[in-house]
């Protein structure tokens, strides 16, 4: 069942900005994504070398977010299309819904990759805020995987 939340999570990852892209205007999601992600940096009050260092590694993480996202993306139209077919093949279908499950651990691979490479930059406080976009995933990737409530990540707005 863990596999199936972690394929699913990854096609949303994927397909969601991919659907946003599609629209003319941004979607809310990436604008809440963009705003959460900002209020983290500030939230962390990064230093000039340090702002430098974790724009690098930012850059670096989505090029490879993207590039894995296509590949995970064009697993999920081949997976679709196996299930489409007119005599289903079930050891086709769980082979590509395997390779879409490991597409999906990759994904999650480079999230925490990507996360203890900005956790080394920063300080001991610093360091106490950036563990919050851990708990938080929708400070990096816009997608929730927490029972908590977003208001609770640091520089997220309070509205009582």
């Amino acid at each position: 069942m863990r596999k199936i939340w972690i394929a699913a999570l990854g096609a949303m990852l994927v397909l969601l900005p991919m659907t946003a892209r599609a629209q003319e205007k941004p979607a809310i999601p990436l604008q809440r994504f963009s705003e959460m992600r900002e209020r983290m940096m500030e939230a962390l009050k990064l230093t000039d070398d340090q702002k430098k260092e974790v724009d690098k590694l930012r850059f670096d993480f989505e090029k490879q977010l993207i590039a894995e996202g296509a590949k995970l993306a064009t697993t999920w139209v081949e997976y679709r299309q196996l299930l489409s077919a007119d005599v289903p093949d079930r050891g086709a279908i769980e082979k590509k819904f395997g390779e879409m499950t490991d597409g999906a651990g990759r994904l999650h691979a480079l999230f925490l990759d990507h996360w203890f490479s900005v956790n080394k930059l920063l300080n001991a406080d610093q360091q106490k805020t950036w563990k919050k976009a851990l708990e938080f995933p929708t400070g990096l990737l816009g997608a929730s995987h927490s029972h908590r409530e977003p208001e609770d990540m640091p520089g997220e707005k309070k509205e009582k």
